[in-house]
């Protein structure tokens, strides 16, 4: 049976295929040395991958094995980052479409979630020229 862990790896992998593995982060906005960019010194498109923690599935995920036998639902956002609203929005739509129905290591397929309240990382890298877009998505684990 796989892992939680291996799940997420399985989510970042796909949109290191998508995007290339060199724009696609986990759990924190990269450092300006760490972006992508163009020879004009703009941002390329980037992903980057906050993961939550597994919570109960809700009614009807529920196993008369206890809680350690029922599915679990995992949320997460993938954040874009790009240089105009136009290209983050194409990215994000390109992003989406690669994930939903995607399943990480057979698990449940993923969907597109509602938006919690998201807190923002502070940008600390002084690359101002940059578009944020975040997408929430989850997915029904039993791991």
């Amino acid at each position: 049976m796989a892992t939680y862990r291996e799940w997420q790896r399985a989510i970042v992998e796909r949109l290191q295929a998508l995007l290339g593995s060199g724009r696609v982060f986990e759990e924190s906005v990269p450092e300006v040395a760490h972006l992508p960019m163009n020879d004009l010194g703009m941002v390329e498109p980037y992903a980057v991958l906050w993961f939550g923690q597994r919570v109960q599935g809700g009614p009807g995920f529920n196993s008369m094995c206890g809680t350690l036998g029922s599915a679990h639902r995992a949320l997460f956002y993938v954040g874009i980052g790009a240089p105009t609203g136009e290209v983050a929005n194409d990215v994000a739509a390109f992003v989406t479409d690669s994930l939903r129905g995607f399943r990480p290591v057979g698990q449940g397929e993923l969907i597109e979630d509602f938006s919690p309240t998201i807190r923002e990382p502070l940008d600390m890298s002084g690359v101002n020229p940059r578009v944020h877009v975040r997408i929430a998505y989850s997915g029904i684990i039993d791991v």
